[in-house]
């Protein structure tokens, strides 16, 4: 059992993150979480609190889960407040539970996220009525985010929403271009493939924000002698360019370029070091054109380390 002293300490989880700092946690794992004016103050205060407890995660891991269960039952509760406020009545028996409030806001268009909502009663109902004890930790940050666009976008103009999502459908439509035949992505003098890129949505105000997830291919390890996949990783930016001529996607924050995606043109190869498992030891370069794609790398070779030098 920890001691009072340990609670003062980082959780264990964050040093195999290589987290050593709250600094980094913050940087590496959270965003600011941005909530408009309009919003109805008991629904700001419980957000408030939501902000609060994921602080504290870096010192209890399990508090990222505790984060998300407070801010399902807070979206349930803007949703009641807005439906009073925008049909002129208390909610009736029928619309005192989650599943006809997420009906009758994705019937006004006022959800940022209709397509979750199946997802959002099953999370919530969990949450209520747990059958078995989960922990989704980092892998459930993405749900803080989106519940918090979702209450943001009850109070919002829809022709915003729309427009918004048309950017969003744009920049994936390109994403996916580019990756039917593998990407890299380039930045701080680094680069590694990437196996899978979406944008999870874009905000316009107060100041435009694209937040993007991705899979890059980790590093080799040779102590498990086999590839690997990383867990995913959030990207933030400004704006993006996409050159449709070379195939090449720029991110870009406070007018610099910091990142850089592009898929090898049909010159071009991707290249990897091979492992050989009967010499133990990296074999020679093999090298994959654009017409094999990254899912079929991954079946044919395992992959030793990614060298950038000789892209």
């Amino acid at each position: 059992m920890r001691s009072l002293n340990d609670y003062q300490k980082a959780d264990s989880f964050w040093k195999h993150q290589k987290v050593f700092t709250p600094e980094e946690y913050f940087e590496k794992y959270l965003m600011p979480i941005h909530v408009i004016e309009q919003v109805h103050q008991d629904v700001k205060k419980r957000i408030e609190n939501v902000k609060r407890i994921l602080f504290f995660a870096y010192y209890e891991y399990p508090l990222l889960d505790i984060a998300n269960e407070h801010l399902l039952l807070t979206m349930e509760l803007a949703l009641k407040l807005r439906y009073e406020d925008l049909e002129g009545l208390p909610a009736s028996k029928n619309n005192k539970v989650l599943k006809p409030l997420l009906d009758w806001a994705s019937r006004k268009n006022l959800l940022e996220f209709p397509e979750r909502n199946k997802s959002l009663e099953y999370l919530r109902n969990h949450t209520s009525h747990p059958k078995h004890h989960s922990l989704a930790g980092i892998t459930g940050l993405g749900l803080v985010y989106s519940i918090i666009e979702n209450i943001n976008g009850l109070y919002e103009d829809s022709n915003i929403r729309i427009r918004r999502k048309k950017i969003v459908s744009t920049i994936n439509g390109q994403l996916e271009e580019m990756f039917g035949s593998g990407a890299v992505l380039h930045y701080e003098n680094k680069s590694t493939a990437v196996r899978f890129m979406k944008l999870m949505y874009y905000r316009e105000l107060p100041e435009p924000l694209y937040y993007l997830g991705l899979v890059p291919i980790e590093e080799y390890s040779f102590k498990e002698k086999e590839s690997q996949f990383q867990s995913p990783v959030h990207l933030q930016c400004e704006s993006i360019r996409y050159y449709n001529t070379r195939n090449e996607m720029h991110f870009i924050t406070e007018g610099v370029v910091f990142g850089k995606l592009t898929s090898p043109n049909a010159k071009e190869n991707i290249k990897f070091l091979e492992y050989d498992e009967a010499l133990g030891e990296k074999r020679e370069i093999v090298r994959f054109s654009i017409l094999s794609s990254l899912s079929d790398l991954e079946h044919k070779v395992r992959i030793a380390r990614f060298d950038p030098k000789n892209l």
